[in-house]
């Protein structure tokens, strides 16, 4: 439970102060061998939280990630291939609608 705890925080509280001060030299930084090595912080942290995740929460968890990889892919394929970014996001929230399809309990009074 208490890594469960500690994984959202950094995800919620952690990373977006760090990443507030990080953009901030990035934007000023002209170095391109800086910013290689703050993408590559990036992605290191992002493949530890994702560990941690599986180990937290579980196999389910991997699934998830592996999914919103793909989709990811997918995305970044499209907007490269278009040059736009109205069809990836039309299709995200076509994806996102389909929530409204899952059928829900009813209590009977």
């Amino acid at each position: 439970m208490i890594a469960q705890h500690v994984l959202v925080f950094t995800l919620v509280i952690a990373f977006p102060i760090w990443d507030y001060f990080i953009t901030r030299r990035m934007r000023d930084a002209t170095s391109v061998e800086y910013r290689t090595q703050v993408y590559a912080q990036t992605l290191a942290w992002q493949w530890i939280s994702s560990a941690v995740a599986v180990a937290v929460l579980g196999l389910p968890a991997l699934f998830a990630i592996l999914g919103t990889a793909f989709l990811a892919i997918l995305f970044g394929v499209m907007f490269l291939g278009t040059g736009n970014l109205a069809l990836p996001m039309a299709l995200h929230a076509l994806l996102d609608l389909r929530v409204l399809a899952i059928p829900t309990r009813t209590r009977d009074a």
